[in-house]
C-alpha cells in the first residue's frame, strides 16, 4: 500500500474511532447498513453483533487495496460490541492496516450517511461515510444519464 494510500486508510479508521455529538437517538438506534470510507479505502458492515442483540458489531467486508495488504482479513469483526449511549454507539475499531485497537463512537448523521470524527494525539480530522445503497443510487443515476 502507498504512503498516500495508508495514511487515506489511517485516517479513516481514526475517524471511526473517536465520537461527536449525537444529533439524535432515533438515528443512532438504526445503526444498520453497509458504509464505504472517502474513497472508498475501507467498506465496513454495521448489524446486531451476533452474542448481544443491543450492541452493533462492524464487519470489514472490502479494502480498495485488497486484502493482502490488511493486518486483518476480510470477514474480521473491527468494530466489536459498540454500544449505544447519548454520543452514539461507542466501543473500540482495529485499524485494519496496523491490527490495533482504539477506543471510539460512530454518528449516525442521516439515512444514508456516518459522521465521524477522529483524533491521534493532537490530530484530529472529520469524515463522512456514505451507505453503499446510497452511493449505487448515484451510479445508477449517472448510467442514466448516459443512455
Amino acid at each position: 500500500m502507498t504512503m498516500e494510500r495508508r495514511t487515506v486508510a489511517s485516517c479513516a479508521v481514526f475517524a471511526l474511532i473517536f465520537g461527536v455529538a449525537m444529533p439524535s437517538s432515533a438515528w443512532s438506534e438504526t445503526l444498520r447498513g453497509t458504509f464505504a470510507s472517502p474513497g472508498m479505502a475501507i467498506v465496513v458492515q454495521f448489524d446486531r453483533c451476533d452474542d448481544n442483540t443491543d450492541t452493533i458489531c462492524g464487519t470489514l467486508v472490502w479494502s480498495w487495496e485488497g486484502e493482502d495488504e490488511l493486518s486483518v482479513p476480510f470477514g474480521t469483526v473491527i468494530a466489536p460490541a459498540l454500544r449505544q449511549t447519548d454520543r452514539g454507539w461507542e466501543g473500540h475499531l482495529t485499524d485494519p492496516d496496523s491490527g490495533r485497537m482504539f477506543r471510539g463512537t460512530v454518528v449516525r448523521a442521516g439515512r444514508d450517511q456516518l459522521i465521524l470524527r477522529g483524533c491521534a494525539g493532537p490530530f484530529c480530522t472529520t469524515e463522512r461515510w456514505y451507505s453503499l445503497a446510497s452511493i449505487q443510487t448515484v451510479i445508477e443515476n449517472l448510467r442514466g444519464r448516459d443512455r
